[in-house]
């Protein structure tokens, strides 16, 4: 059974609790990420790319010191 959809059917459960995170804390990391969720690292990696992808999400900043902006 694949995830469940929100948000208008576009994106997945874990997409949803990592954009939950990134509201609550715009400073989080994928590390961190992984451990709230329970997921790999891998699984995150992708989770966010696709959140970037659908215009979502933006990294501002660089790597280490930048941050998440939800665009929704």
């Amino acid at each position: 059974m694949p995830d469940s959809d929100t948000i208008n059917g576009t994106i997945t459960d874990l997409e949803n609790s990592i954009l939950k995170e990134m509201k609550s804390n715009k400073n989080i990391t994928v590390k961190e990420l992984s451990i709230v969720t329970n997921k790999s690292i891998r699984s995150i990696n992708r989770a966010i790319l696709s959140l970037k992808n659908k215009k979502i999400i933006e990294r501002v900043g660089p790597n280490k010191t930048g941050y998440w902006k939800t665009l929704i």
